[in-house]
């Protein structure tokens, strides 16, 4: 079945789609999460994100999340499988079958930015794997290449060869993967077209829907008017000090930025900061809301 869905024009792909693109080869759930958590320990799709539909809006899905919650939950499936000392065949048919749902539905990633890391991600990993063969019976130095060599050995031109059969059946995604099963098609478009019907997945993820465009004085706008309405600030800087002291208590919309974001209230919600400038810059329009 076609996994590729269309969001505003663009094409897409499902997250739980994804280990399916290469028949389970390269991007298995727990590694899919780890990318998305950006784990300094998985190379080769540095800075893909993940994003879901908010009011027909994409929206990111943070990489603290993937860390915290998907990413922990996967190790605690297999931890659970490994637990009851079935055998391997086993364990892994019900990772299989587990694994691919803890990744949340209705999340997706771009697929133009999918395929051009996955195609420099193979090129990498290949060019690494046929080195280590090609090593397997010769001491050299790793930044030797290949074709510039003395003519190899039987034994690795067989290894190089297994190699090269091994990477070339992941070479091309396949983005209409053979899922028989019609429970785990439904699961792996869960959040997008329903299956049935000619070329499902091609259609608009969500019906398109007017909507206002999510800024901080649509998210974080009341929040500040009713903190203005219950305190005296006389200047946008006390109130500013005062919104930022509250920043990541019950019912505030701002968390303290870090790291480029520091001294800035960051809204949680649509990502983005809000800096002291832009509340001087907007004093007089939110006393003015405030004494509505």
């Amino acid at each position: 079945m076609n996994v590729v869905v269309l969001i505003d024009g663009r094409e897409a792909i499902p997250v739980r789609a994804i280990p399916l693109l290469t028949n389970w080869a390269s991007m298995s759930p727990d590694i899919v999460a780890r990318v998305l958590a950006a784990d300094e320990d998985v190379f080769g799709f540095e800075g893909l994100q993940a994003y879901h539909l908010e009011a027909g809006l994409p929206r990111q899905i943070l990489p603290v999340w993937w860390k915290k919650s998907c990413v922990r939950e996967l190790k605690a499936l297999s931890e659970r499988l490994e637990s009851t000392h079935a055998g391997h065949e086993t364990q892994h048919a019900q990772w299989r079958d587990e694994s691919l749902l803890l990744l949340p539905a209705g999340a997706f990633v771009w697929k133009d930015e999918y395929t051009t890391l996955h195609d420099s991600n193979w090129a990498s990993r290949l060019r690494e794997k046929r080195h280590t063969a090609w090593l397997l019976n010769k001491c050299a130095d790793r930044n030797e290449e290949i074709d510039d060599a003395e003519e190899p050995s039987f034994m690795q031109k067989i290894a190089i060869r297994r190699v090269d059969e091994e990477f070339e059946a992941w070479r091309t995604l396949d983005f209409s993967p053979f899922i028989p099963s019609i429970n785990r098609q439904n699961s792996v478009m869960e959040g997008f077209a329903p299956v049935g019907g000619e070329s499902p997945a091609l259609a608009p993820a969500t019906a398109p829907q007017p909507t206002q465009r999510r800024t901080w004085k649509v998210v974080a706008g009341p929040y500040i008017t009713e903190t203005i309405r219950a305190g005296q600030y006389a200047t946008a800087k006390q109130l500013f000090n005062a919104l930022e002291s509250r920043a990541g208590s019950s019912g505030s919309p701002f968390e303290k930025g870090t790291g480029d974001n520091r001294g800035t209230l960051f809204v949680h919600e649509i990502a983005q900061p809000l800096t002291l400038k832009t509340v001087q810059n907007n004093w007089k329009t939110l006393l003015a809301a405030a004494n509505k």
